[in-house]
């Protein structure tokens, strides 16, 4: 059985991110995904200044280009619709891209593993048999495995979403948000990106 001091199961944004700081500080930890990167990631992909402050992200380093967006265009009513907008400093990314650059410029090891079973033995957490670990950090999104694991179902609603990610030029650098639609509560996007659109 592998031993290692910390275990990150999820290598997305949170996982990777958490990576980065535990290698910085020379502390050994390994990450589990699932599946190996690039991994297909449909996702908004809108991002914020504070975002690449916090992760410490020049724009100009990224390598695979952001787009800026420069306005925000809000459309609210239902019968009636206000259209409304705003100057902006925001950014877009594809998830794909972002996730698999932040996973490789975290330094961590990265060993390709479905995770199933999690139990608490010892003083250690144990991971299907083949990984044990002091700390274990759950970064697995949606249906985390640790959550899953080790704590009670989640009691909270259900959002269901469909979205799409489109190759093409997009119609300048403005994002479009829509409130409501489909429902009481339901809100629709365009996102420009490079070389494409994202609406969902």
């Amino acid at each position: 059985m592998r031993q290692v001091e910390t275990i990150i199961v999820g290598g997305g944004p949170a996982g990777s991110s958490c990576a980065r700081e535990l290698v910085r500080c020379g502390r050994p930890c390994l990450v589990l995904e699932k599946q190996p990167p690039p991994r297909p990631k449909l996702c908004a992909g809108w991002i914020t200044p504070k975002v690449l402050a916090d992760l410490e992200i020049q724009p100009e380093e990224y390598p695979y280009g952001l787009v800026r967006l420069d306005r925000l265009r809000l459309v609210v009513g239902r019968s009636r619709r206000w259209r409304f907008r705003i100057s902006a400093h925001q950014y877009s990314i594809r998830r794909a891209e972002f996730d698999g650059w932040l996973l490789e410029r975290s330094g961590a090891e990265v060993v390709q593993h479905t995770v199933r079973e999690i139990r608490y033995a010892g003083g250690r957490y144990i991971v299907d048999g083949q990984f044990s670990c002091t700390y274990l950090v759950g970064a697995g999104g949606t249906s985390c495995p640790v959550r899953r694991n080790l704590f009670p179902p989640h009691p909270g609603k259900l959002i269901l979403t469909r979205e799409a990610e489109l190759p093409g030029e997009p119609l300048g650098n403005e994002c479009i948000l829509w409130f409501p639609f489909a429902g009481q509560s339901g809100y629709a996007w365009y996102v420009p990106k490079r070389g494409g659109v994202h609406i969902g």
